[in-house]
């Protein structure tokens, strides 16, 4: 046999590691795909289950979400409109938190911010 050529019988070696490798692999992602997807199943699929399994774990433990009421102050300018659209889409009633004056709270010019903070008539 001449120097530096692979023989028959390597080559089939080589190759037969190699498939064995790829056999693994091939084992290895199926049962990982089907962990991945019986996983997936036993997950719930809305967000009202996953609302429900999180009100259930909760009670399990005995914690609550504390509920809290703030007088609420808003600047009346457009990029304070995020608190209004949590406060719109119930954000802050899911964690407990009520706002009032409802339904957006106190909206102030600026000068009016520190006067009504100071006076309790917002705290946030």
């Amino acid at each position: 046999m001449a120097t530096g050529a692979i023989s028959n019988i390597e080559r089939h070696s080589a190759f037969s590691a190699s498939s064995a490798a790829s056999q693994r692999g091939k084992r290895f992602g199926a049962i990982l795909g089907a962990a991945l997807i019986a996983i997936a199943g036993a997950l719930p699929h809305s967000p009202a289950a996953a609302q429900v399994a999180e009100q259930e774990l909760l009670e399990a433990h005995n914690v609550g979400i504390p509920e809290v009421t703030v007088a609420f102050g808003m600047s009346a300018f457009a990029d304070h409109n995020i608190y209004a659209a949590g406060i719109k889409n119930g954000w802050l009633k899911e964690v407990g938190i009520s706002v009032t004056p409802e339904p957006f709270g106190v909206s102030s010019l600026s000068p009016q911010v520190i006067p009504r903070f100071l006076s309790g008539e917002t705290e946030i």
